[in-house]
């Protein structure tokens, strides 16, 4: 769905307006998604149907990655962050909400 590579500037374009508060983001489960109208959509075949198709996402998958990812993580013992634990269960909390 995407145009391709050459278009991802179009994502940088957003984050630093983002960043500078020119433009608002909405929570997803996988972060911060950027508003259909505040999106350089300039010179795309891109209606808005497409547009939130690119943001749908499948909770189970998403669920099956958290399990790999805390897996993995579990080989660093008390040396892993708590910010990043606490931010793998916010995460998990996310797409059980998707989930419903």
């Amino acid at each position: 769905m995407w145009p391709g590579f050459g278009d991802n500037s179009r994502v940088l374009d957003w984050i630093v307006r983002c960043a500078a508060g020119e433009v608002d983001a909405i929570d997803g489960v996988t972060g911060k998604y950027p508003k259909f109208e505040d999106f350089n959509l300039d010179g795309l075949d891109l209606d808005r149907e497409t547009w939130d198709k690119m943001f749908d996402i499948d909770p189970d998958a998403w669920a099956a990655e958290m399990d790999d990812t805390e897996e993995y993580f579990a080989q660093f013992g008390d040396h892993l962050p708590e910010e990043i634990t606490e931010q793998l269960a916010k995460f998990r909390e996310r797409i059980a909400a998707a989930k419903k």
